[in-house]
């Protein structure tokens, strides 16, 4: 099973997928889609699965037993979007360049952090809505005499310091010791971002 709901929203690299990696693939891989990310439609769970038959026509005997989808009329208003490719295109396109912006400019941002000798750095952004930043800042101190123990010590205190929120990578299955986060540029404006900087890194500054 291949979750490409970001198919649509890369930058400087070309997606690729099992089946275009590996022909053979075809017959063994399902595709799952949908719009909340390449059309900004969080919360809006209207997606779609696509693959070789024989497994696609038992998803659907299962689904006509689930009862729990989305609603009728988000399923036929995202139908009919489709229809016109154009327009599809033309928000996709928009929207990819304005999270591409915001991306290079946030990761612009922890790049001269890291100039700066904060223990900081991000991994350049190739395509959907977030980057990946190391905040090696696990054992220090904050001023209150309190110490950082762990990732999500670390992501409460930039709430409260920064007003900065990120998702620590121990959400996905790693230790609470890795310094790694996520940041999400979705909804964010480039103003947004500029302002926020200078506040993450006092609040850095303050660890000791």
């Amino acid at each position: 099973m291949y979750d490409q709901i970001y198919s649509n929203l890369t930058f400087g690299a070309e997606h690729v997928d099992p089946v275009s990696l590996f022909p053979e693939m075809k017959e063994y891989t399902v595709y799952i889609d949908g719009i909340s990310k390449c059309l900004a439609a969080t919360g809006v769970r209207v997606g779609w699965g696509f693959g070789p038959a024989h497994i696609i026509d038992k998803m659907k005997a299962l689904l006509t037993h689930v009862g729990a989808w989305a609603p009728k009329p988000e399923q036929e208003a995202t139908a009919k979007f489709y229809e016109n490719p154009e327009n599809v295109n033309v928000f996709v396109e928009d929207f990819k360049g304005k999270l591409e912006e915001s991306l290079k400019v946030l990761h612009g941002g922890i790049q001269d952090l890291k100039g700066k000798g904060l223990t900081v750095d991000s991994i350049e952004p190739m395509g959907a809505l977030y980057l990946t930043i190391k905040l090696d800042y696990i054992g220090k101190t904050k001023p209150d005499g309190a110490v950082i123990e762990n990732s999500s010590d670390l992501v409460f205190y930039l709430i409260n310091e920064a007003g900065v929120a990120l998702v620590p990578f121990s959400a996905f299955g790693e230790e609470k010791s890795e310094p790694w986060f996520r940041a999400s540029v979705g909804g964010l404006a480039i103003d947004e971002i500029k302002v926020m900087l200078p506040k993450l890194e006092n609040a850095l500054n303050n660890l000791k």
